[in-house]
C-alpha cells in the first residue's frame, strides 16, 4: 500500500496489480459457478429472481429481536386511555392541519393515509401534554424514528 507523500514506481504498482489480480483469478478457478448459477446470481442482483419462499424466510429472519432497529419491544407498549381521536384532532387543528416539518396540508395527502399523524416530541406515549404533541405527515413521522436525540432538539428549538 502506498504511503502518504511517497510515490511508487510503475514497476512496483505493476507488481501490486499482478498480485491482486492473481488472487481474484485464483479464487474464481477454485470455485467456478455453473452457467445456471451464474444466471441466478445475475438475476438476484437485479432484484428479479427471489422466490416467494425465499422472501418469506428473509422476512422471518429479520423480525422482532433479530431486527437491527429492535428496541426491546417498547413500541408495543399501549397508549394511555386518554389518547383519543378528539385529542389528536385538537392537535391537528392547532397546527392548522399542516406537517410541522415539510409543511404539507392534510388535504394534499393521498392514498390510505389521509390524516396527519400526531407525534410525541419526547417519544413518551404517556406524556399527553399538548406541548409535547406535534402534527407530522407519515413521511416525516417515519424520519423521526431514527436519530431521536436530533429530533427532540429540533422540535424543542422550533
Amino acid at each position: 500500500m502506498p504511503r502518504k507523500g511517497y510515490k511508487q514506481t510503475k514497476e512496483h504498482t505493476g507488481k501490486i496489480r499482478k498480485v491482486l489480480m492473481g488472487n481474484t483469478r485464483r479464487l474464481n478457478k477454485k470455485h467456478p459457478h455453473s452457467e445456471t448459477t451464474k444466471k441466478k446470481i445475475s438475476l438476484s442482483e437485479k432484484g428479479k429472481f427471489v422466490s416467494i419462499e425465499t422472501r418469506k424466510k428473509m422476512s422471518k429472519s429479520h423480525k422482532g429481536a433479530k431486527c437491527h432497529w429492535w428496541k426491546g419491544g417498547i413500541s408495543f407498549e399501549p397508549y394511555s386511555t386518554d389518547w383519543t381521536d378528539d385529542l389528536r384532532d385538537s392537535i391537528r387543528k392547532r397546527d392548522n392541519y399542516t406537517c410541522q416539518i415539510c409543511g404539507i396540508h392534510q388535504d394534499e395527502l393521498k392514498g390510505y393515509q389521509r390524516k396527519l399523524d400526531c407525534h410525541h416530541i419526547d417519544y413518551d406515549k404517556d406524556n399527553l401534554n399538548p406541548d409535547n404533541l406535534i402534527t407530522l405527515c407519515r413521511k416525516c413521522h417515519i424520519k423521526t424514528n431514527t436519530n431521536r436525540e436530533y429530533w427532540i432538539k429540533y422540535f424543542l428549538i422550533k
